[in-house]
């Protein structure tokens, strides 16, 4: 049963990408940031985040194909182990705050009879401490600027249009 959602979710992604979503919201954000540290924790936040609501095993199996290709376009592959650890670790602890961002957290609301609204609120002071020390994590690494206008014109990214099924037959 658990499956079953991972599975579909990464039918979700190779769709996103094979319309050229991924690539059209990447060139987006890359002409959105400034520097390598700002990428990152844009990339960790929203695993951060999104797993609160896709439970954080989505939210990885998303967001890690995402920055790996926004990193590429940045040719900032190096930065590849740290971020995907970071949005690792973001995914884990943004999903401890619902009852649905982690499986444990559904049978725990229920074995105690805790309502959405209390598990919350018991949950919200880890999540906000987790919060901090995730964006104190992604403030110690290196700062560089995310240069795109430097790279050539075949270097640099450019949103794409997205591409219909009727188009790529």
């Amino acid at each position: 049963l658990h499956s079953f959602p991972t599975r579909r979710s990464s039918d979700l992604v190779a769709g996103f990408q094979s319309i050229g979503l991924f690539h059209f919201l990447g060139s987006a954000l890359l002409t959105k940031v400034r520097t390598t540290r700002q990428l990152i924790l844009v990339l960790s936040l929203l695993c951060f985040f999104s797993s609160m609501f896709i439970t954080n095993d989505v939210a990885l199996l998303t967001f890690v194909p995402f920055a790996i290709m926004i990193l590429t376009m940045a040719g900032q592959q190096k930065l590849l182990i740290s971020t995907i650890v970071l949005q690792t670790i973001g995914a884990n602890l943004g999903s401890m705050f619902t009852p649905v961002g982690n499986p444990q957290n559904l049978y725990l609301a229920s074995a105690f009879s805790l309502s959405t609204g209390t598990f919350l609120i018991r949950m919200f002071p880890l999540t906000a401490l987790s919060l901090v020390l995730l964006v104190a994590a992604a403030c110690m690494l290196p700062s560089t600027p995310v240069d795109i206008a430097s790279q050539t014109a075949a270097e640099r990214p450019e949103p794409k249009k997205l591409r219909s099924e009727e188009h790529t037959s």
